[in-house]
């Protein structure tokens, strides 16, 4: 099992041991080859962040990453699509994911992007949602 992987259910256990909802998000789509035509099955929009919670009524987006090098690589591609406007195809998910970010913070929704449950738990105090 992957690192993320790791980060990402160790949280799931954390949120709902403290009776809080969660719910693991698979975004983007897949093919399922038929008898004569291939379909594509859509899951949520590309871009979605890996968990969607509610912890103490506030909806929370979180998105894991492997690490800290991970976090702070994708707050560079942010910055310079916000820039430039455009990106190179290699940075696709980085930014699909801050555009989803912009959505639910708009909504007046949280997103956090963590790469460690103890990062979680101190970004929740710091924001007095736990």
């Amino acid at each position: 099992m992957g690192i993320e992987k790791d980060i990402e259910n160790s949280i799931i256990s954390y949120i709902r041991m403290n009776g809080w909802y969660c719910q693991k998000v698979h975004s983007g789509s897949l093919f399922k080859q038929g008898k004569d035509i291939m379909y594509k099955i859509k899951l949520a929009d590309e871009g979605t962040p890996d968990i969607l919670s509610s912890i103490n009524g506030k909806f929370i987006g979180i998105e894991i990453k492997k690490d800290q090098k991970e976090i702070e690589r994708g707050d560079r591609v942010v910055e310079r699509f916000i820039k430039k406007g455009k990106y190179p195809k290699s940075n696709h998910r980085e930014v699909m994911q801050h555009l989803e970010a912009v959505k639910i913070l708009k909504a007046g929704g949280i997103v956090l992007t963590v790469s460690s449950i103890t990062q979680l738990i101190d970004d929740l105090k710091e924001l007095k949602i736990i």
